[in-house]
């Protein structure tokens, strides 16, 4: 089930969200979600207010949240206090009260929710939120909640890497009480996507990305892309990385396949600096195919069976777990499809590679399987070296520029440098009749727009993403899958 909240600062901003929620779910085909009532962003707290909850107390959760765990109520703890009776004896469905709120109190508001309103069965919420907790104090915190006479645990924990999933998880070893896990944060956005893996009965998302309450939470749009909440309990599919994941392409494009195709699952980020630490994770939440970039490739081939190509390159884009996990790299594929396709025509002879990481270890095979005389600039000439194995001349990054002449070759930037910032020195003339940029960015790559005004042929990373992500998903679920396809379905 969905429960959908906002930060309304006003009672007629929040029936409206309601209204309009309700009607999205039910045009979508969904049950009608829950509705969190944030009393403490409210700027006017009334009858009125009391008479709301009263109206559809069947659907609705609410809460005062104060400062200390995350909210917005200024006033003092007695004004709160009085304000959760009302809220309790108004009937929701729910009643959200913080952890560390007395036995006694507690048990008055749930002794208020079961029997102030005739009719009603309202039930208790004891939360608890928390910027950062150690494994061992999650554990104790939620032993004793479990002691507090709730009706349902609600932890939200902010995480800044998916490894620490893991203690959240373990943290309700044992514990039979209803609950709702959430891991603030972008690391974090599996326990929405995969509430019911976590043992949640509901998951909470904004109705827009300005009502949001808290850091992670998707909203309602994205919650229906994903499929929710039929996908909650689905094979979980990820793009595991850096923080920059979050702006990748694929979190629009795979989700829009998997709901064209009618499939259940969903495709989400899983933030992590270690794979090592994060996989057995999402194997417990049933994760079976996972792609994986910066600056996680290289921990991917040590922690797979890795096919020939992966081990070649000697880096591992793609993951999918049969008994193990196995490993390839559609990378080379991403890049030698549009280098295929655009250089052929244009007599290409040499590449001129920069960067020494997974992008250029894929450029390089993808230049060698077309033939091209090949040249990598790096900052590093030692891992460049490496890179080469013989296979291509190595020069200094200083060097590029004057060191090769452009007049034949196409030069690719498998740097991460993007954007505004220009792998290309300024000084030197950029000639080549075809560049390849293949770093992501937010912003237009001035390396291409500079290209552009030299006449060259340009292809920027949405050539190769397309390319190799459709020979990615189509490894992944053992299904044809085309790049045309999946360009279909951008932005």
């Amino acid at each position: 089930m969905l429960c959908v909240t906002g930060a309304e600062t006003s009672l007629e901003a929040w029936n409206q969200r309601v209204a309009l929620a309700d009607e999205r779910c039910l045009a979508a085909g969904l049950a009608r979600p829950l509705h969190e009532l944030r009393m403490d962003t409210l700027h006017a707290i009334d009858d009125a207010t009391f008479d709301a909850v009263r109206r559809r107390r069947a659907q609705t959760i609410v809460c005062c949240r104060p400062k200390a765990q995350g909210g917005h109520f200024g006033g003092t703890e007695r004004e709160r206090l009085a304000i959760l009776r009302r809220a309790a004896a108004a009937g929701p469905a729910w009643l959200d009260a913080e952890a560390d709120l007395e036995g006694t109190e507690l048990a008055a508001l749930r002794s208020t929710l079961s029997s102030g309103t005739p009719g009603t069965d309202g039930k208790l919420i004891v939360s608890w939120h928390a910027s950062s907790v150690g494994a061992s104090d999650l554990v104790a915190r939620v032993a004793l909640m479990a002691a507090l006479g709730a009706d349902l645990l609600k932890v939200a924990v902010q995480v800044e890497d998916a490894a620490e999933l893991g203690p959240l998880l373990a943290a309700f070893d044992g514990v039979t009480l209803p609950r709702v896990v959430l891991g603030m944060g972008a690391a974090g956005i599996v326990t929405r996507s995969h509430y019911r893996a976590f043992g949640s009965a509901f998951t909470y998302v904004s109705a827009s990305d300005a009502l949001a309450t808290a850091p992670g939470q998707f909203d309602l749009e994205t919650a229906i892309a994903l499929g929710l909440p039929d996908s909650a309990n689905a094979p979980v599919y990820g793009l595991c990385g850096g923080a920059q994941i979050v702006a990748s392409p694929g979190l629009r494009v795979f989700n829009r396949y998997f709901r064209s195709h009618g499939l259940p699952s969903s495709y989400v980020p899983i933030v992590t600096r270690s794979l090592a630490q994060t996989l057995p994770v999402l194997e417990s939440l049933g994760a079976v195919g996972l792609s994986v970039t910066m600056p996680l490739k290289l921990e991917a081939l040590t922690l797979s069976v890795a096919d020939e190509l992966a081990n070649e390159v000697g880096a591992v884009n793609s993951l999918r777990l049969r008994t193990r996990w196995e490993g390839t790299n559609t990378d080379v594929l991403g890049i030698r499809g549009p280098l295929s396709m655009h250089g052929a025509p244009l007599g290409l002879e040499r590449a001129v590679i920069l960067g020494s990481g997974g992008a250029a270890r894929a450029a390089l095979r993808a230049c060698r399987d077309l033939g091209y005389d090949v040249h990598l600039h790096a900052r590093s000439l030692d891992i460049a070296q490496a890179v080469a194995a013989g296979a291509a001349h190595v020069h200094s990054w200083a060097s590029r520029g004057h060191a090769v002449s452009l007049g034949r070759a196409v030069l690719i930037n498998a740097t991460p440098i993007s954007g505004t910032d220009n792998p290309w020195p300024d000084d030197q003339p950029l000639d080549s009749p075809l560049v390849f940029d293949t770093a992501l960015g937010e912003e237009p790559s001035s390396l291409l727009e500079r290209a552009k005004t030299s006449g060259a042929v340009t292809l920027g990373p949405l050539a190769m993403w397309f390319s190799q992500a459709a020979a990615q998903l189509a490894w992944m679920l053992d299904v044809r899958v085309t790049s045309e396809e999946l360009e279909g379905l951008y932005p």
